[in-house]
């Protein structure tokens, strides 16, 4: 550990926070890992800290230093790291030594048309001039959460894309940090379980940190709402067109109406990510509609999100790739909804074979 504190050092800022900030997360697993690997240890960081506390050498107070800022919510751990290096008298980088005076100058929002992503982009200072620029992905799709983190040792202008000025896609603004803060915050308490093949979790105790530095006060987000009564007239609107006439009746409705539910829930903007999760779900199953009725959400959503889009004006392109995610869904979903049939043979009129 000691070698990598000193590779990590020379290399920069970032690879010095990194490193401690995995050493953290590794402290505390998620609820899932715990679950899906018992047998298996959390990183002993206590002990690492002692034998740290113990090992006077500049590497160890380097470390030290880093995990006294990254372990707020650890006020023992932290205290510990605290009393080791009141003695400690190695000379550090200023950047280093006045870790704790990082300065956040400006938080960035940069949101798709389909609503179901934004992107929070937030640069930041050191002592002694070091920029950082922190990217949080949040997932409309999955009740607001975190989905992504993404750090750079540049200025935030250097890194941050511009809107994509091909298809107009993507709005950038903006923000307040207070709100910067209430929204990744909001994102973080959300992302309990981490997918095994996602690597950004390790960079979570280090954004914690980082959001530490911004003013408090501020609004997370809220998805728009949708009053029932406007989404029903959209409903009536596709159920008269000649799309939806075909689908006419109070069984294709309800269906419309539960698919409507998925990721953002707003009817009007239909994303591959939503529809493939939407079409993942074979929970529509204890709604007791008709298997001929339930068989045919991806017909239904074939018809519907074209005029959707039509509706708030989505590009052809987007609405071509939801179509195309719609077909690419379409096999496993009529698969989840056929085993479940043969499964709950007596719910029907006749057992399905």
């Amino acid at each position: 550990m000691v070698d990598k504190v000193r590779l990590a050092l020379a290399s920069g800022p970032l690879d010095l926070l990194g490193l401690a900030s995995t050493a953290v997360h590794q402290s505390k697993p998620d609820p899932w890992t715990q679950l899906k690997s018992p047998e298996e240890k959390p990183f002993p960081l206590d002990a690492l800290i002692a034998v740290y506390s113990g090992t006077d050498t500049r590497e160890t107070t380097v470390m030290l230093t880093v995990l006294a800022e990254l372990l707020p919510d650890d006020e023992e751990l932290q205290a510990r790291c605290r009393t080791a290096l009141a003695s400690r008298t190695h000379l550090l980088p200023a950047w280093l030594r006045h870790l704790s005076d990082i300065w956040v100058h400006r938080a960035v929002r940069r949101t798709h048309v389909l609503g179901d992503r934004d992107e929070l982009w937030l640069g930041a200072r050191l002592t002694g001039g070091q920029e950082l620029t922190c990217a949080v992905a949040i997932d409309h799709n999955e009740m607001s959460e975190v989905a992504d983190v993404v750090f750079w040792t540049k200025c935030i202008d250097d890194v941050m894309p511009g809107a994509d000025e091909h298809d107009g896609d993507s709005s950038i603004v903006d923000m307040s940090l207070a709100d910067a803060r209430a929204w990744i915050h909001h994102g973080l308490e959300r992302a309990l379980f981490f997918d095994e093949y996602s690597q950004w979790p390790g960079c979570r105790p280090l954004v914690r940190w980082l959001i530490r530095h911004l003013p408090e006060g501020g609004t997370a987000f809220y998805p728009p709402f949708w009053k029932w009564e406007d989404t029903a007239v959209v409903l009536g609107q596709f159920f008269e067109s000649t799309a939806g006439r075909r689908f006419r009746g109070s069984d294709y409705r309800e269906l419309l109406t539960v698919l409507l539910e998925s990721g953002t829930a707003d009817p009007l903007r239909w994303s591959r990510l939503r529809i493939r999760g939407a079409l993942s779900d074979s929970s529509y199953c204890d709604h007791d509609l008709q298997l001929e009725v339930l068989i045919n959400a991806p017909e239904l959503l074939r018809a519907y999100v074209p005029f959707a889009h039509a509706q708030s004006g989505i590009r052809d392109g987007l609405t071509a790739e939801a179509l195309t995610a719609i077909d690419e869904s379409a096999p496993g979903y009529h698969e989840e909804v056929i085993k479940w049939a043969r499964d709950h043979g007596d719910l029907f009129d006749e057992e399905v074979v």
